[in-house]
């Protein structure tokens, strides 16, 4: 009786820790957390008007920066040559005069989102990454416009 008793009690030990980290795997999938510099990353992102868009793959490469501008105005946007760079900071648009140590970038080009990305002081998450040669365009496009206007 007692090693029919302790194999049942196994069996539902190993039940019970299947479900838990099956629930657990689920979890993270949904949430795309897989440790804590995910969420870390994830806590800041969210601070961001469409932080959780990009976290959640609702924004993607390829699609018009139009329609992303219109869900949340930027509160600051640069042209460089055929490149647009729309900027968002936590909290609302930037106070003159002060220094941001944080930002989340969206870049297009022709209209269409290039690259995204999110970051500050100790976390950064790249969602949408240029092609070399879109990164390399882009430099020049941005070291040309700079040497024009310094």
């Amino acid at each position: 009786m007692s090693k029919w008793f302790s194999k049942r009690r196994l069996m539902i030990v190993l039940t019970a820790l299947l479900l838990v980290s099956g629930s657990v795997l689920l979890i993270c999938w949904h949430w795309r957390i897989w440790g804590p510099t995910d969420y870390q990353s994830f806590q800041e992102v969210s601070r961001y008007p469409l932080g959780q868009d990009l976290w959640f793959g609702r924004i993607l490469a390829g699609q018009d920066l139009e329609s992303v501008i219109v869900q949340a105005p930027p509160h600051g946007v640069l042209h460089y040559g055929r490149f647009t760079l729309v900027l968002y900071y936590p909290g609302g648009p930037p106070i003159p005069g002060y220094l941001y140590l944080e930002r989340m970038t969206i870049i297009a080009k022709d209209g269409r989102i290039v690259e995204a990305g999110a970051g500050g002081c100790g976390w950064g998450k790249v969602f949408i990454s240029m092609s070399p040669a879109e990164e390399a365009e882009y430099k020049e496009a941005f070291d040309r416009h700079h040497a024009n206007h310094p």
